[in-house]
Parts: structure tokens; C-alpha cells; sequence
């Protein structure tokens, strides 16, 4: 996408936000970064989020965060999770650490997942959900010694396994 047609694009965010009929919600906002998302237009996305901190919620952040992984930028993923209460208003929580999570492992990056988990889990301690879905994502990216490191290491914990795990290492 070139310079001039993302600042067409703006350009119409800008109009229909001009109609003093149009409200924005968190849902026209999501399919704003959905489309510079798949433009690769990462910067076109943070401004559109940072203007709109009060009305971005859930579905804006699960195109976010799904746009990102899905153009290959797994260490823009762990810098936006980091920063994400702080400049766009998302809140940092479990819940969307589990998006996060699940996005990650079911794109072939399980490794920035795990990373990520290890790095908050003293702020963010991850459940049993969240290991599952890291076990999934070892044996998504086809490293299953991976995926029994830490299904022993969640024993270890006092974690069971779930159902999730199970059937992901036996697929």
C-alpha cells in the first residue's frame, strides 16, 4: 500500500467520523487495523489506535494482535503485548494473554509464546488454558520434545494436562 492511498483510507476514517451520525465502536475500529493489517501498514494501525484508546477494546485488539502475527512480526507481538496498557488502553490481563498465546502457538511461533509467558508470569502466573495452548503450539511447529519439556514441567508445577495437549501430541 503506498503513502497516498493509506492517507486515503485515513482520509476516510476521517469523513465518516464526520457524520455526526456514526459512532465508532470497538468493532468499526477492529476492521480499520484489520485492513491495515493485511496492508502491512503497522503505522496507519498505531495511530488509529492511539487517537482511539477510549473506544478500543476486545475486538480491536484481537485484529491487533492477529494482523501482526500473521505478517510474521512475532517480537512486534511481545513489544506490543508490553506496551499495550500503556499506549493503547488494552488491558493486560489473562484473558489477553491467552489471546496472545493462542495467536502465537497457532501460527508457528511457539518459542515467542513461551518467552512471553516466562516473562510475565510474575505479573500474569499462566494457567492450565495457557499451558495447553503452549504444548499445542510445540507440536504445531513440529517440535514434540518440546512439547513433553513442558508437559513435565507443568506436572512438576501441579498443573494437569488438559484434553488440548493430549490430543496435540497425538496428532
Amino acid at each position: 500500500l503506498s503513502y497516498e492511498a493509506a492517507r486515503t483510507v485515513l482520509g476516510f476514517h476521517d469523513w465518516v467520523l464526520s457524520d455526526p451520525d456514526f459512532e465508532h465502536n470497538d468493532e468499526t475500529l477492529s476492521f480499520f487495523i484489520d485492513y491495515f493489517g493485511r496492508r502491512k501498514d503497522f503505522k496507519a494501525a498505531h495511530d488509529l489506535l492511539i487517537n482511539h484508546k477510549s473506544i478500543a477494546g476486545p475486538k480491536t485488539l484481537n485484529s491487533s494482535i492477529d494482523r501482526l502475527v500473521r505478517a510474521g512480526r512475532p517480537t512486534q507481538v511481545l513489544g506490543f503485548f508490553e506496551r499495550m496498557e500503556k499506549d493503547y488502553g488494552f488491558k493486560r490481563d489473562k484473558e489477553s494473554l491467552k489471546l496472545v498465546v493462542e495467536k502465537l502457538c497457532g501460527n508457528g511461533y511457539a518459542s515467542y509464546a513461551e518467552k512471553m509467558v516466562k516473562d510475565t508470569a510474575n505479573e500474569i502466573f499462566p494457567d492450565e488454558i495457557i499451558c495447553d495452548l503452549l504444548i499445542k503450539g510445540w507440536c504445531v511447529d513440529g517440535k514434540l520434545e518440546e512439547a513433553r519439556r513442558l508437559a513435565g514441567e507443568m506436572y512438576r508445577g501441579g498443573f494437569e494436562i488438559g484434553a488440548m495437549s493430549y490430543n496435540a501430541m497425538l496428532d
